[in-house]
C-alpha cells in the first residue's frame, strides 16, 4: 500500500529494531536465587547500585539521582561567549524602541 500524503498513521515507518536492547531485557529479567527468594538480575543490579551509593561511591551516587531526577539541562552554547550578553542587550534594545510604542513617538517630536 502506498503511503498516502494527509496520512499520518505512520509517517515514520516500521519502527527499527533493538536485538540487543531486546536481548538485555530478556537477561535482566530472568530470575536468580538471592537469599532463598527469587529476584530478576534487574533487582540485583539496582541494589548493588543502591548499595554503593550507601557506601559513598559518588558514581553511584551521580547514577541513582540520573535516574530519580533526570540528568541536569546543559544550556547550549552557540558562537563566542564572551558576546552572547552584548547580542541579547542589543535585541532588547531594539524591542523597546519599537516604532508602535507610544514612548518613542513621543520621544522624537
Amino acid at each position: 500500500m502506498v503511503f498516502q500524503p494527509g496520512n499520518r498513521a505512520n509517517p515514520g515507518g516500521r519502527p527499527k529494531e533493538k536485538k540487543f536492547t531486546e536481548a538485555l531485557r530478556i537477561a535482566l529479567n530472568d530470575e536468580v536465587d538471592k537469599d532463598g527468594q527469587k529476584v530478576t538480575k534487574l533487582r540485583v543490579i539496582a541494589d548493588r547500585l543502591i548499595a554503593e551509593a550507601m557506601s559513598g561511591e559518588s558514581w553511584a551516587i551521580q547514577q541513582v539521582m540520573d535516574r530519580i531526577d533526570g540528568k541536569p539541562a546543559q544550556a547550549i552554547v552557540g558562537g563566542d561567549e564572551d558576546d552572547a550578553p552584548i547580542r541579547l542587550e542589543k535585541i532588547v534594545r531594539e524591542i523597546v524602541r519599537a516604532p508602535d510604542r507610544k514612548e518613542d513617538k513621543e520621544g522624537d517630536e
